[in-house]
């Protein structure tokens, strides 16, 4: 199958799960496919040198022009997984761009309302009990870790890191903008933790909307959202991390939240919040609940996703070939993923054209409100590109040059494989590729921003 040392042996046995299970992985989690009817150029390509031993998967970031002057845009394609000199020149490069709207999705409840728009008081307190919740499950995270509760809120945020910290920070207050109270569990006197709001009047009892709101009174699940959250956000070399940080040190590779710094006063975050995911796919009729639950490798598939990266990462021949299987299947995902159908084309309808919306309707108020700047670069996972080319070709861009960055560079040698049994085994993957690409393809979806009939992005808030 991959050669004949591979399938007389166990390792050829193990090779063949984890090509299988992590390639699925990555197409679940890590791009996502572009979209349907997208007439654009690729922005993943895989490309070979030297007759095969070096595979290379490379990024494109394309430039963008319009004709009657204003800022150039760069569209700047990533793999959230790669090689660390990837991460360092797209770091150089987009520090010397004006404004960059970058992808990272908020943590919930931090996108539901604005404290000081107009909104019912129902509003603020369906909003204050979900704060409650996502605050109840970062105290539990903090609990768990440190062995013990944080004192305070005031202190929680610096508990989770320089990276979650910031957003927790925001959701301390309820819908009405008054201070969540807390009290740490106490076992001495029997008292467990809580966390409420005072209502509309800030002030102890009430009716109506001034009613106290305290989460002892709530039913309490686990909140798969944070833990998801949470782990894609964790600290490079904290006890946390979820499937995607898991994967980057089985295959010897790096994490992009981990390489690159998206403080800088230039990024602005362009994304949605996990509530709002959330909201979107209960409209959708989508479950996400096992999306979230594999990302913070917390559900049964991502703990066997776990099991299978140990294994990957304590063979540097194993984690070889996974890393080209995988390239191939990336480069592919696209095809391989617009044939599903059912929950995950819905999920995936969700994760690239709604939040592709977010993106655009940022992009055309910076264009309306802030014609001072003279660069753009929009950097978000592959396979959002194609959807935001179409849209920003709607606003009269059109592209005038491409550079391609390699993401991710493979010798096959490590693999432990002469090159005519790697290519055996890539042409096998490219076979199962064409076998999905034949399924049904998915039913009728909504139209995107850029197709006909579809109204160009407003400059509204992403908020």
């Amino acid at each position: 199958m991959f050669g004949s040392r591979l399938v007389d042996s166990r390792s050829g046995r193990l090779a063949t799960m984890a090509v299988v299970a992590v390639a699925i992985f990555s197409l679940a989690i890590l791009e996502g496919p572009a979209q349907a009817q997208a007439k654009t150029e690729p922005y993943i390509r895989v490309v070979d040198e030297d007759g095969g031993r070096i595979v290379r998967l490379q990024t494109a970031a394309r430039r963008f022009e319009h004709p009657g002057g204003g800022p150039v845009l760069h569209l700047v394609a990533a793999v959230h997984i790669g090689d660390r000199s990837f991460y360092r020149a797209l770091q150089a490069s987009l520090d010397s761009k004006d404004v960059v709207l970058f992808e990272g999705v908020r943590p919930p409840g931090t996108g539901l309302f604005d404290p000081k728009g107009d909104l019912s008081d129902e509003a603020r307190r369906i909003a204050t009990l979900d704060r409650l919740r996502i605050l109840a499950a970062a105290v539990d995270h903090v609990r768990r870790r440190e062995g013990s509760y944080p004192a305070s809120l005031a202190e929680l945020p610096e508990m989770l890191g320089d990276r979650a910290g910031p957003f927790v920070r925001d959701l301390l207050t309820d819908g009405w903008g008054n201070a969540i109270q807390y009290r740490p569990a106490d076992v001495e006197h029997e008292a467990g933790m809580d966390l409420w709001s005072y209502g509309a009047d800030g002030r102890v009892g009430g009716e109506g909307a001034n009613e106290d709101l305290h989460l002892s009174r709530l039913d309490m699940v686990d909140d798969a959202r944070f833990q998801a959250w949470i782990a894609a956000t964790a600290d490079p070399d904290g006890k946390d991390g979820g499937i995607q940080q898991q994967l980057a040190r089985a295959l010897g590779l790096t994490f992009q939240l981990d390489e690159m710094d998206h403080s800088k006063p230039n990024w602005r975050s362009s994304d949605m919040s996990m509530d709002q995911l959330q909201q979107r796919m209960r409209e959708s009729g989508a479950d996400g609940a096992g999306l979230f639950g594999m990302m913070a490798g917390n559900s049964i598939t991502g703990r066997l996703a776990g099991l299978v990266l140990g294994m990957i990462g304590s063979s540097k021949s194993l984690g070889t070939i996974v890393k080209i299987a995988m390239l191939d299947m990336l480069s592919e995902s696209d095809r391989i993923l617009e044939a599903q159908a059912g929950d995950m084309a819905k999920l995936m309808e969700i994760i690239l054209h709604d939040r592709n919306e977010v993106v655009l309707s940022d992009l055309g108020r910076i264009l309306r409100d802030e014609p001072e700047h003279k660069s753009i670069a929009i950097i978000y996972g592959g396979g959002h590109m194609p959807g935001l080319e179409l849209g920003v070709r709607v606003l009269g861009f059109e592209s005038v040059a491409d550079v391609w960055l390699n993401a991710i560079t493979v010798d096959t040698r490590d693999s432990g494989m002469s090159v005519r049994e790697v290519n055996a085994m890539r042409a096998q993957i490219r076979r199962s590729m064409e076998s999905a690409m034949k399924a049904p393809q998915r039913p009728s979806r909504r139209p995107r921003a850029g197709e006909p009939n579809t109204p160009a992005p407003s400059g509204g808030s992403s908020e």
